[in-house]
């Protein structure tokens, strides 16, 4: 489908659902998330409001005359405790539920009847569950402060709890595509997780001030939104891991639900002020007047399928049904239960409505006439044809690109034979930052202990005590270039230095930031030290008199990640989460040039190569990009491998070598003359990698990430290969 194609579609005199839309779109193997930016914008301009049903597609559970929800099934009628959540599968008629038991159970959702047993293994109430958006794993977590990961075939474990939050979790999400999954709770913290792993990916979402109750990913995922007991709906940028605009506090009371609507241009959020307020998602507005239930206790809400009906679930009075487009409830409210109301789904046909509470679990049905049965067979079996061609394209891809790998010509590479693990050093908690002593035989590395360790690199074992005063995670190291002082930063906000002969701290910590410092960099002359972080400004200080020098380097306008001085000194970087380099004049402290744009996440890493004539800078969307200082120009195309976030990257001092480290858990290294990827990934590290460090000699690389470990790796002598 062409963008020619597309405008057509949708300038129509009519425009089409988003979801009829999108089975087009896939189908003739178009851009789905472009064609979705073309389609809202197209009903912007037209200022149409959420479009009605279509005549001949009435919604299958709208009451009204003809046709009235009517309960069909009810599961475990005053035989279950209290049920907390349900959670329909995507593609089959299973229906998930789980509370106060501490036991996940699955039903037929046509019949009823349970699949299997129960599934067990919490310790206390389950709060909330999740389907994986293909169907094949069920998450759940609760009151024991764990989220587990189940086989929805046979209902087994997948690997180990994830663990990470300290207090109960309350809400569940998964990204559209699968990964990340998202865990929110009592902890206030948001947490996004590798689903297949298990792993934790980057650092906790904060800045909520009281704890979660709701999650929910945006239909293209870009975009994660939060809300809880601090009556506020917070944004996150999913991939970048950060806020995207000021939160949403139109609630004067608890939150506990959130829902986008199908096509994503609303966000119901609903609580305990007995409201739903519809949010547009282009201008952060509510459309409308909120819908008012008949107490102040929703606590849970469900768009249907088509997305013009929402379900909300009234603690005390039953589940209500509203009319998207015009605001107005749908029929009399449905009563299933004695006792509150706990949770509300649509199956994913729209033909049935589940809702639970502390009684059993209900399941409403209306019948579509006859004349749509034939339409909606036909829908679901071009849904199950779309699925399959969507897996068979991404085989096909794979296939293809390994064929024309192997087969494509490549320039001369600087060849390298496989790096090998020479010592694991392990005794840390997760790890941030690494660093080797210049012309010496130690290696630093700090991280979420809040202790730094210093180790041989040759016997590696630990040398002397921890060196101990931080009181928060250690973020970054830097020696001085004579290797006599290490300096260490933290979440406290302080910078402190330390004799690396005696382990004893160099005066008092430097003081200035206004919160953590996340980058450390000394000068090449060993006189000034600069540090960054997360109030968005940069300091340089005399380390020898623990002082500051000139007024702090301000223009970056989020959390500078990373600073770095050019070999001769004259120059400084410095990058952070907003996207761009800037570079300063070390003596004037004025800005040298306009910052370097191009990269289209936040950076998280940044350094000189050994010539100063390449900066490299890393970011969250798996790219390394290079630049000419000089010029301020990028030199040639990003450097793409990473399947994930680059967090760290270091050049080989005297070669031409860089090495990058990622939350896919591996270490890559790039021929940085010819941009080319130098043998496979470095595999070991059971975790994200965050930090990465060459010996002055280049023939040592040292790693350390969340797996709690330090890893060192021989790298042989280079030669070339044609």
């Amino acid at each position: 489908m062409s963008h020619t194609t597309a405008h057509a579609v949708i300038r129509c005199k009519k425009l089409p659902r988003w979801n009829n839309l999108e089975l087009v779109v896939e189908a003739l193997d178009g851009d789905v998330r472009t064609f979705h930016a073309l389609w809202l914008a197209a009903r912007a301009e037209r200022k149409e409001p959420a479009p009605a049903p279509e005549p001949d597609l009435v919604s299958p559970v709208r009451q009204d005359e003809e046709r009235r929800c009517r309960p069909t099934v009810r599961i475990g009628d005053r035989t279950l405790t209290v049920v907390r959540d349900i959670a329909f599968h995507p593609d089959k008629d299973l229906l998930a539920g789980a509370g106060d038991d501490k036991a996940v159970r699955l039903w037929d959702a046509t019949t009823g009847q349970a699949r299997g047993e129960p599934l067990t293994g919490h310790t206390a109430v389950i709060r909330a569950l999740a389907f994986h958006p293909d169907g094949h794993l069920l998450v759940s977590a609760g009151d024991d402060a764990t989220v587990r990961r189940w086989d929805a075939e046979n209902g087994r474990p997948v690997g180990s709890p994830l663990l990470g939050h300290s207090n109960a979790v309350m809400a569940l999400a998964f990204h559209p595509e699968g990964r990340p999954l998202a865990s929110a709770g009592d902890d206030k913290a948001v947490r996004l997780w590798d689903a297949t792993t298990g792993e934790a990916r980057g650092e906790p979402l904060t800045g909520h001030t009281a704890g979660l109750c709701a999650l929910a990913f945006h239909p293209d995922g870009h975009l994660l939104a939060s809300a809880g007991y601090d009556r506020t709906v917070r944004l996150w940028d999913a991939l970048a891991r950060r806020p995207v605009r000021a939160p949403l506090t139109d609630h004067p009371a608890v939150l506990r639900a959130l829902a986008f609507h199908p096509d994503g241009h609303l966000l119901a959020s609903a609580g305990y002020d007995g409201t739903v307020r519809l949010w547009n998602t282009r201008t952060w507005r509510t459309e409308g007047a909120p819908l008012t239930a008949r107490t102040a206790r929703i606590v849970a809400v469900a768009f249907h399928p088509d997305g013009h009906l929402l379900a909300c679930a009234d603690r005390d009075e039953g589940v209500f049904l509203w009319d998207v487009s015009t605001g107005q409830q749908v029929g009399g409210p449905l009563v299933p239960h004695v006792g509150p109301v706990r949770a509300v789904a649509f199956h994913p046909d729209g033909v049935l409505l589940a809702s639970a509470g502390n009684d059993s679990v209900q399941l409403w049905k209306s019948d579509p006439p006859e004349a749509e049965q034939p339409l909606r067979q036909r829908i679901t079996g071009l849904r199950a044809r779309l699925r399959a061609v969507r897996r068979e394209r991404d085989e096909l891809a794979a296939l293809v690109e390994r064929l024309t790998t192997a087969d494509r010509p490549r320039p001369a590479e600087r060849a390298v034979a496989a790096p090998v693990t020479r010592h694991v050093l392990a005794g840390h908690t997760p790890l941030r930052a690494v660093a080797f002593q210049p012309g010496g035989d130690l290696v630093a590395a700090g991280g979420y202990d809040t202790v730094v360790r210093l180790w041989d690199v040759d016997t590696a074992q630990s040398t002397g005590r921890p060196l101990l005063g931080a009181t928060g995670p250690v973020r970054a190291l830097a020696f001085s270039p004579d290797g006599t002082v290490l300096a260490a930063s933290s979440d406290d906000g302080m910078v402190r230095l330390w004799d690396t002969a005696s382990g004893r701290q160099v005066g008092d910590p430097l003081t200035g930031h206004t919160d953590a410092v996340m980058a450390l960099a000394f000068h090449p002359d060993g006189m000034v030290l600069a540090s960054a972080g997360f109030d968005k400004r940069v300091l340089l200080w005399d380390p020898a008199g623990g002082r500051p020098l000139g007024d702090p380097l301000t223009g970056h306008t989020a959390p500078v990640r990373a600073v770095a001085f050019h070999r001769d000194g004259a120059l400084l970087a410095s990058a952070g989460d907003d996207r761009t380099v800037r570079l300063w004049d070390k003596e004037t402290g004025q800005p040298v040039g306009g910052p370097l744009t191009g990269h289209t996440a936040d950076i998280r890493a940044m350094a000189f190569n050994p010539e100063g004539t390449l900066l490299a800078g890393a970011d969250l969307d798996g790219t390394v990009r290079l630049w000419d200082p000089t010029s301020g120009r990028q030199v040639g195309d990003p450097l793409i491998g990473h399947s994930d976030a680059v967090m760290a990257l270091a050049f080989q001092p005297g070669g031409s070598l860089l090495a990058t480290a990622s939350d896919d858990r591996t270490l890559r290294l790039w021929d940085t003359e010819t941009r080319q990827r130098v043998g496979g990934p470095l595999t070991g590290h059971t975790a994200d990698v965050r930090a990465v460090a060459f010996r002055l000699d280049g023939t040592l690389l040292a790693s350390a990430g969340s797996d709690h470990t330090v890893r060192l790796w021989e790298v042989p002598g280079t030669q070339e290969r044609q």
